[in-house]
Formats: structure tokens, sequence, C-alpha cells
């Protein structure tokens, strides 16, 4: 009866982890995929002066996410940590393109949206996957809400559109 008791719930948490293996949540709602690339993404209204600690040789993360009900985003909202090194929000995807703005937005309908980090791409292999740290700064207990997210390394592809994402999200098991 014990045995039957453990593989039951062992089961149902292998059967959960798989479910849920695509997404993962954070303090504004769920992230559906996390991509690195060296391919040269244009940021419309771009302020250089804004971000003096631009890497000579860049990479750009991209965190797609879904806000739950009623949120917003910005990029002052979060950062995003790599090797211990800590890379501010740069842009968020609106108007069909990568564009900094200093204010609060939202996809109507709940759909995808986009943060755009630029990082070292010094520090960033070929190919494969490379751990980093979604950091919220919306509290001073930040590292509370700090998100494990593992990236994919995507090459000199663009990253993947908002609209082909799926809702089950493309973040690699766990």
């Amino acid at each position: 009866m014990l045995k039957k008791s453990i593989l039951s719930v062992f089961a149902v948490l292998l059967v959960t982890f798989s479910v849920f293996a695509g997404i993962r949540h954070y303090r504004s709602g769920v992230i559906l995929a996390a991509e690195i690339s060296k391919a040269k993404i244009n940021i419309a209204g771009f302020q250089a002066l804004a971000f003096p600690n631009i890497p000579q040789n860049k990479a750009f993360a991209v965190i797609s996410v879904k806000l739950d009900p009623a949120r917003e985003l910005s990029i002052f909202d979060y950062s995003l940590e790599i090797k211990g090194q800590s890379w501010p929000c740069v842009a968020v995807y609106r108007n069909n393109r990568y564009e900094y703005t200093t204010v609060d937005v939202n996809v109507r309908g709940g759909g995808v949206m986009q943060m755009l980090f630029i990082i070292d791409g010094a520090n960033i292999p070929a190919s494969g996957e490379i751990n980093a740290i979604l950091k919220s700064n919306l509290s001073d207990a930040r590292f509370y809400y700090d998100t494990e997210i593992p990236c994919k390394i995507i090459g000199s592809k663009m990253p993947t559109a908002p609209r082909s994402i799926p809702a089950a999200g493309l973040l690699p098991g766990r």
C-alpha cells in the first residue's frame, strides 16, 4: 500500500512538471521563452546615452512573457543577470518592433510581450543554453522575486516573434 501511494505521488509530480516544462512563473505573470541572439536587432528610438555600460561585443537576450491580468510592463521593471553581471531592459516589443519607451505598456487581449536586454556577447557560447536570472526592480525585497530561467542560444537567428510563441511556452524542461 505504501509503495502504491509513493508511486502515485511520484506519477502526479512527473506529469505536473512535464505539463509545465515550457513556462516559468515570475512576479508579473509567466515566462514563455528566453532566447539569446547575436543577430543585429534594431531598436526604434533607442537612447544609447541612457545606457552607458553597453558592451562592445553585443548579444541580445529576449524574454517573452504573458502578463497577469491588470499588469503592465516597463523597461524599468526588470533586469537580467547572467554570470554575475546585471543588464537593464532596454526595449519592449510593441507596434511590431523593439522599441525604447519609458511608458508602461500592455498587450490588448493578454498577448505575448517581449523584453529586450543588451548583454555581453563575449560571455555567451555559440550554442546550447545558459542560465539567467530575471530580477525584479519593483520592490525592496527584490531577491525574493528572482526567477532563474534557461536561455536558449540561437546564434545569429532573430528571436521568435511574439505571435509565434505557443501558450505552452518554449522553455526547456528541467
